[in-house]
């Protein structure tokens, strides 16, 4: 399950890199994309896109993605 968790992530995060690049946006700051994470990617994405409007399916895939799994116990 943290496999599939995992990969879902790095997906969207590879998606979002390259939407970046193809907005000519290679860096934030003085770190390159694929240093960052995935909720850095997408604010930098909503600053290069002009706003939050253009991420509503990011979000809403966020949640059926972690409905997908269940709960796991907590071991104390």
């Amino acid at each position: 399950m943290v496999n599939q968790l995992r990969k879902a992530v790095e997906t969207k995060r590879n998606q979002l890199i390259h939407q970046l690049i193809t907005m000519d946006v290679y860096q934030k700051d003085e770190r390159h994309l694929f240093q960052l994470t995935l909720t850095d990617l997408e604010e930098e994405y909503e600053k290069a896109a002009g706003g939050k409007n253009f991420l509503p399916r990011a979000k809403k895939h966020y949640w059926r993605i972690l409905a997908l799994f269940e709960p796991v116990p907590l071991l104390f």
